[in-house]
């Protein structure tokens, strides 16, 4: 889990660092020659690598697909910090314990 965390992070910091030299408009079209990828697709590693790239994932284990979830922008920010610190105190963050600390209703 650790490994994938981290690879979802580094394919995010990619795709941010090409779509900086892309010319405008042409992100979607690279991204479907290259990958046969959706921008939708590209977002989610974007968006984790954005809300994410600071943390240690050799410390912690968040899947990836609970990355996904905690890095949307409707997650509120006091559901990935309670996710970060669950983790760090060595609980294991799966998509199904992201999307119940997502929830609105949790707070």
């Amino acid at each position: 889990m650790r490994r994938s965390a981290q690879d979802v992070i580094e394919i995010g910091q990619k795709l941010i660092e090409v779509r900086g030299q892309i010319e405008y408009g042409n992100f979607r079209k690279w991204l479907k020659a290259e990958f046969n990828w959706s921008v939708s697709a590209a977002t989610k590693f974007i968006q984790v690598a954005e809300q994410f790239s600071c943390v240690n994932f050799t410390q912690v284990e968040i899947a990836a697909s609970a990355l996904y979830l905690l890095a949307a922008p409707s997650t509120p920010e006091e559901a990935r910090q309670e996710a970060l610190e669950r983790a760090s105190q060595g609980e294991i963050i799966t998509h199904a314990l992201a999307k119940q600390i997502q929830l609105p209703s949790h707070y």
